[in-house]
C-alpha cells in the first residue's frame, strides 16, 4: 500500500481513477504514508492470516496499551539492529548470495516487488533474487528513512538504490523505497516477515 500511495503521488501509475487520488497524496511525505498503512492494516489484522501473539503485539503496540503491564518503547538499540540488518543484506545482495538473503527471512515471509508479483516463502525468494542477479544487478545500498516498532514487531522504511544494466547492456542506476517488517526470533535476532519496494 505504500508503493501504491507513493506510485499515486510520483504520478507513476496511470489508471482510470488515479486522477482522484493525486490530489489526496500529494502533500504525503514517506513517514505519513507508512503511518497511514500500519493504521488500515491494524483494522484488518483480525481477519488475517498473522499469527495470534504477533496480532495481539501489533494491536496493543497500535492502541497504546501495556504490555504486561509495562508499556513498551522501540528498544533503543532496534534502530542500530536494523541498519545492521541492512548492511548484512546488502552485502549478500552485492555477493550475488541468493542463499544468504534467503535466509533473512521467516519461513512465511513475503516479497512483493513492483511487478506486484507474490513472492513467498525463502525458496520462491531465493529464486526471485537469484533471477535479479543473472540479469546482472548488483550495488545494492539501504539508507534508513524511519524505523518504529516494539520488541516483539519491528518495522522500517528506507530508500533503496541498485545498478542493473540497460536494453543496451549498460549500466543503469535504479532504486526507489523499501518498507520492511521484521519478526524477533527466539534467539534474539531480528527476520523479515515482508519487505516490499517500488
Amino acid at each position: 500500500m505504500v508503493r501504491q500511495l507513493y506510485d499515486f503521488r510520483s504520478r507513476a501509475r496511470k489508471g482510470r481513477n488515479s486522477e482522484l487520488m493525486k490530489p489526496v497524496v500529494e502533500n504525503l511525505s514517506v513517514e505519513d504514508m507508512t503511518a497511514l498503512v500500519a493504521y488500515s492494516a491494524s483494522l484488518i489484522l483480525a481477519c488475517s492470516g498473522f499469527p495470534a501473539e504477533l496480532r495481539s503485539s501489533i494491536m496493543r503496540r497500535y492502541q497504546g496499551e501495556p504490555e504486561g503491564g509495562i508499556m513498551t518503547n522501540l528498544a533503543p538499540d532496534v534502530r542500530a539492529e536494523i541498519a545492521a540488518s541492512y548492511a548484512a543484506w546488502d552485502s549478500a545482495f552485492n555477493n550475488a548470495d541468493a542463499k544468504a538473503i534467503a535466509a533473512a527471512y521467516v519461513s512465511n515471509a513475503k516479497v512483493l516487488p513492483p511487478t506486484h508479483d507474490i513472492i513467498s516463502g525463502p525458496v520462491e525468494i531465493e529464486n526471485f533474487f537469484a533471477g535479479l542477479f543473472s540479469s546482472g544487478f548488483t550495488d545494492h545500498n539501504l539508507t534508513i528513512i524511519d524505523v518504529g516498532g516494539d520488541e516483539r514487531v519491528a518495522y522500517s522504511t528506507a530508500k533503496w538504490s541498485a545498478s542493473g544494466k540497460g536494453a543496451d547492456g549498460a549500466r543503469q542506476a535504479t532504486g526507489g523505497i523499501a518498507t520492511h517488517v521484521f519478526e524477533r526470533q527466539a534467539d534474539g535476532s531480528l527476520k523479515l516477515r515482508l519487505h516490499t519496494f517500488n
